[in-house]
């Protein structure tokens, strides 16, 4: 059986029409008994925050900066998404799953989003990725026959994955850096 994960509700919808009789689910879609569809809301995992590696990091010193990671940095399910998350993982880890479908957008976010999933939930089977521009049924049906293995992707999930990390490493210790240097009481954070 095939798992196939889609970025958003709509693309699964799509994609689970195309391939037959969607029928509904809690947070998925099964068609036959060869596919479920499942999607994401954008990102259900995340980098981190500072205090989750060290609970000083919650408190904004000059003397806790600069914050890095010591040993790298730890992915963490998005609260509001969890109940999304522990689906998505489920479905993955299910015995009768052989083969993980990446469908996410075709683009340095989709294939972010779908890798820190992926590696959070533990999964180690066989993944596959269609490119996906359109989402009309041809179009579907077509990268659905031409997939690729994960790896034929893994430098744009490497660009992903540094970009995410830089925005952690330089907007959290620039922001606190421009508070704590000019920020006034009661104004809040000053974003970098």
């Amino acid at each position: 059986m095939h798992c196939l994960l889609a970025e958003k509700p709509s693309v699964a919808r799509d994609m689970a029409q195309t391939l037959g009789t969607p029928q509904k689910h809690d947070g998925y879609l099964t068609v036959g008994s060869d596919w479920i569809i499942t999607w994401a809301f954008g990102h259900l995992v995340t980098l981190a925050a500072p205090e989750a590696y060290d609970p000083s990091w919650k408190q904004w010193a000059w003397t806790t900066l600069p914050l890095i990671p010591p040993g790298g940095f730890q992915l963490v399910p998005i609260a509001k998404s969890l109940p999304q998350f522990k689906i998505v993982k489920n479905l993955f880890l299910r015995h009768d799953v052989t083969r993980i479908i990446c469908a996410t957008d075709a683009d340095r976010e989709g294939e972010l989003i779908f890798r820190y999933i992926y590696r959070h939930s533990t999964c180690n089977k066989t993944v596959k990725r269609p490119w996906l521009s359109k989402t009309t049924p041809s179009a579907i049906q077509t990268a659905l026959k031409s997939m690729k293995p994960l790896s034929a992707y893994d430098d744009l999930a490497a660009a992903a994955e540094v970009r995410s990390q830089a925005d952690w490493l330089v907007g959290l210790n620039a922001t606190r850096v421009f508070t704590l240097k000019h920020g006034q009481p009661g104004q809040g954070a000053l974003s970098v």
